[in-house]
């Protein structure tokens, strides 16, 4: 049985809360009160702000590679807020996908982050005919440690969540850029994907 994006949330929630000593503060972006009401903790703490957009396997090919997909609009919106700063807006791809894989939800290893500040500019999604494609979904195609969007192919790295440490503190969205103000920041990701979404804030400090 597949494992489901809820599922793979809560997971990488809890591990990288773990991992930083209980120092992230996490907010989901489903109800805007809660969502504001996490917000303003953030910006008392002064910390850095991540968007990670999650996603659960959709196939598996025959090769064994791991399959993903994401919609056309949601790439463009994430494109638009990475432009804000480097190593800020992600993909988390997982390398599992089956209950028979229970195990690796609580290892970062086995979580790949994709900076979508790498995606250079990204066309709609076609059919063999070279027609749009009718749902205007792009494929992932994840080949530790790159992953390739296709339909025409954008090959871009993948870094292993434990890596996250390694460039934090030099990445992240300031609240400065918004203007410490919640409406502003709600109107930057208003077109993300709101079932899967979560945003962490990483204090300064740790």
């Amino acid at each position: 049985m597949r494992i489901s994006e809820k599922t793979i949330e809560i997971n990488f929630s809890s591990k990288l809360n773990y991992y930083y000593n209980n120092n992230i503060i996490w907010f989901g972006l489903t109800q805007k009160q809660e969502a504001k009401l996490g917000f303003d903790i953030c910006c008392k703490l002064k910390g850095r702000l991540y968007i990670f957009q999650l996603k659960a396997i959709s196939k598996i090919l025959k090769n064994g590679t791991y399959q993903f997909k994401t919609p056309h609009h949601q790439i463009i919106a994430m494109q638009k807020l990475s432009h804000k700063s480097a190593r800020s807006v992600f993909y988390v791809l997982p390398d599992f996908g089956n209950t028979s894989e229970l195990m690796k939800l609580s290892k970062l290893d086995n979580y790949w982050l994709l900076d979508t500040k790498q995606i250079s500019r990204i066309s709609e999604p076609t059919c063999k005919n070279g027609k749009i494609r009718k749902n205007k979904t792009h494929y992932i195609n994840m080949e530790i440690p790159f992953a390739t969007i296709y339909s025409k192919p954008v090959k871009v790295d993948l870094t292993a969540l434990s890596g996250f440490s390694n460039f934090y503190s030099s990445s992240g969205l300031l609240t400065s850029s918004f203007n410490n103000d919640f409406d502003n920041f709600w109107d930057m990701i208003k077109d993300l994907d709101k079932s899967t979404k979560i945003a962490v804030a990483v204090p300064e400090q740790i």
